[in-house]
């Protein structure tokens, strides 16, 4: 055994195979190369793949003068610089670190072994860093820088989760118009005046619509078209929409309306909630108290219950119109009207707009006199 044999020394052996009466044979010369030194690596690259959320690419450069690398170790190493084996053999020039977790410095190292079993060593150099960034939406769509939280940070005049709005294009919501009663009675369908509008001329490649959804299961719309329980109206079904509650339903019928414009790249809304007082019919009439614990019903001599108290204002600014309605609540058909209509909004009018749809002809008038007047004193 030549045990004082330097790195990379060559050691020549041969022999030879002796007859007794024939002459000796000589075998083909073998040599040796001493390995004494460790393999070298050094991480090349460590990328965070852009198709998934906590996939990181590491790519290994190793150098070994002898036997020739086998395979790499990468350890894991923790603040107080102690190493944990994080992944064992690995053979290949690259691996993928799959699920790290985000936002997380992982401090690591690699060590390279030979094929005699020489074994690397680490220095503070051969300690690299990985990081795992949250993706952000769209990777910002390239008009802002992407943070480690996941979150676009954007560029003037970008704005958005994605960065693909410019500020200028930014849509502002539809004006929407709804009125209605505040009561009805059990298994009696209720008008509402529903609509909506844009706050600037449309263009193409726009959708109006509204939605109705969040009210009690049953409850039935004359128009539109229902997915999943919410009711959807194209603008061809605005305005009066007859909204049956569910049968033999009392109490408060909640839900909500919501105009929703559609563009190619954006998409705005606006909610009001709509709230009914669904009741029974003797409890519409005017109550009399007696004592301080009975209450009785008196009928009024013309035969209608209470007016209730005027709905919401059909727009959500400029002029619009609130209602209110009674029930008639004797046997035979009442005198008058069943819903009152009132102006609201009066002093409500929208940004730069001055224009009106009453759903009564007689509103037109008078709106067009506070519309000049509005115009006169802003001059």
């Amino acid at each position: 055994m030549k045990r004082d044999a330097a790195d990379l020394a060559v050691i020549y052996e041969n022999a030879s195979i002796v007859f007794d009466e024939n002459p000796p044979i000589d075998t083909e010369p073998i040599f040796y190369t001493v390995d004494r030194s460790a393999p070298t690596v050094v991480v090349v690259n460590a990328t965070q793949l852009q198709s998934s959320t906590g996939d990181v690419l590491v790519q290994f450069d190793t150098v070994d003068t002898g036997s020739g690398t086998r395979s790499v170790d990468l350890y894991r190493v923790s603040d107080a610089d102690e190493l944990s084996l994080y992944r064992a053999r690995i053979d290949e020039s690259a691996v993928v670190l799959r699920n790290l977790p985000a936002d997380r410095a992982l401090r690591m190292a690699a060590v390279a072994s030979d094929n005699v079993g020489n074994v690397g060593a680490i220095n503070a150099d051969d300690v690299f860093t990985v990081i795992v960034k949250q993706p952000c939406p769209n990777d910002c769509s390239g008009n802002g820088d992407c943070l480690a939280s996941g979150l676009c940070r954007c560029a003037s005049p970008y704005v958005g989760q994605d960065c693909r709005v410019e500020r200028s294009s930014v849509v502002e919501p539809p004006i929407l118009e709804i009125s209605h009663p505040n009561m009805t009675t059990v298994n009696t369908p209720l008008a509402m005046f529903v609509s909506a509008r844009l706050v600037r001329e449309s263009v193409e490649n726009e959708t109006l619509e509204i939605r109705l959804f969040g009210f009690a299961r049953g409850t039935v719309f004359s128009k539109g078209r229902t997915v999943k329980d919410v009711v959807h109206l194209a603008e061809e079904d605005f305005g009066v929409v007859t909204l049956t509650p569910p049968s033999e339903f009392t109490g408060i019928l909640i839900g909500t309306a919501e105009a929703v414009l559609w563009t190619v790249d954006h998409t705005s809304s606006r909610s009001v909630g709509v709230s009914v007082s669904v009741v029974h019919p003797s409890t519409t009439s005017e109550m009399t108290s007696v004592g301080d614990s009975t209450t009785v019903s008196a009928l009024p001599s013309d035969g209608w219950g209470p007016w209730s108290e005027f709905g919401p204002c059909s727009r959500t600014c400029d002029l619009g119109v609130h209602q209110r309605s009674r029930t008639c609540l004797s046997s035979s058909r009442c005198s008058g009207d069943d819903v009152q209509y009132q102006l609201c909004n009066i002093d409500q009018p929208c940004p730069g707009m001055c224009s009106y749809v009453a759903p009564a002809e007689i509103y037109l008038s008078v709106y067009s006199y506070l519309c000049k007047i509005r115009l006169t004193d802003r001059k």
